[in-house]
């Protein structure tokens, strides 16, 4: 099931709590993409998925972002999910 959210109101430096080192390699993984993004809608695919985990410190759970080819997922400190 693809749901509608919201990326969180927080700062790039709150945001990269939840990031390893592997995902900071990435050119995605700027301050502006994440000031760019943060606030705005991003569709995401339920249940969780365990792929990806790689790009995380955190432990998730895991939501592919529709479109990113199981490329990229958020977890719920990134996104509103389950609030």
């Amino acid at each position: 099931m693809i749901i509608e959210t919201k990326y969180r109101d927080i700062s790039f430096e709150e945001a990269l709590q939840c990031c390893s080192e592997e995902f900071l390699k990435l050119k995605e993984a700027s301050k502006e993409v994440w000031e760019r993004n943060r606030g705005k809608l991003v569709l995401i695919q339920t249940p969780p998925t365990t792929i990806n985990m790689l790009y995380f410190k955190c432990n998730g759970p895991f939501y592919n972002i529709v479109g990113m080819k199981d490329r990229y997922s958020v977890c719920p400190h990134l996104a509103e999910i389950g609030d």
